[in-house]
């Protein structure tokens, strides 16, 4: 089997590690819908067919893999999901302007973004859809309870996610963070992934059984549960 090789100091966030599937499964999106945002999509128009290029760019675009920084990056996106369908014309143009006002790799991940680079993206969104009768999208409440999902290093780079699914607790309990579990999502604080409590609940075991065996509280046991069994049946 033949195992890629990065330099020493590559940043292992950048490091190619989850399928689409994954990542859209546990972020609670549509799979189809992070395909778009990483591969783009062609979307038929009066004069023909027009092709929306891809708004990230996945660590390793040829095998289809995508790093913990692009996970990062769906997260974020996700908020344009959580209430609101915003189409993906209006969000490749926000995040063109974003790029465009603070340069970087992962101008979504950056730390302009978290400190008013959201407002630019939001506006850019609502100049783009025509909101007139709604007044306003309401996408920032929204969108700054994904930021604060986020957990970051000293350097501001992203270590941690804890997802937001629609219809689940806005809670921490549940995280995917960079080297833990091999980036799983897991109990947040203990490196046990959500998969084996779930198998274990799937085998017959009850939470309190669980709580004592994994010594963690039965209410982030039964979170655990609760969040496997909605990403299955979403």
């Amino acid at each position: 089997m033949l195992v890629a090789k990065y330099p020493p100091n590559t940043d292992k966030r950048e490091v190619p590690a989850y399928t689409p599937a994954e990542v859209a499964c546990w972020l609670g999106i549509r799979e189809s819908t992070l395909r778009s945002w990483i591969y783009g999509r062609t979307y038929p128009t009066k004069t023909g067919p027009r092709f929306f290029p891809p708004i990230v760019e996945p660590a390793d675009a040829d095998n289809g893999f995508l790093s913990f920084y692009n996970l990062g990056e769906a997260h974020v996106l996700a908020a344009t999901r959580y209430k609101h369908q915003v189409p993906l014309k209006a969000i490749r143009r926000a995040v063109d302007h974003l790029r465009a006002v603070y340069p970087s790799g992962h101008p979504l991940l950056s730390e302009e973004f978290y400190t008013d680079g959201g407002d630019v993206f939001i506006k850019t969104v609502e100049q783009t859809i025509n909101i007139t009768r709604q007044g306003q999208l309401g996408l920032k409440p929204i969108l700054e309870m994904f930021l604060r999902h986020i957990d970051r290093d000293d350097r501001f780079r992203p270590t941690k996610v804890y997802p937001l699914i629609p219809g689940q607790p806005a809670d921490k309990i549940v995280s995917i963070t960079s080297g833990v579990s091999s980036g799983r999502p897991a109990i947040d604080g203990t490196g046990i992934p959500v998969s084996i409590i779930w198998q274990r609940h799937l085998a017959g075991d009850d939470v309190e059984t669980l709580a004592d065996d994994f010594a963690v509280p039965a209410h982030k046991i039964k979170r655990a549960i609760e969040y496997v069994q909605h990403l299955k049946i979403a």
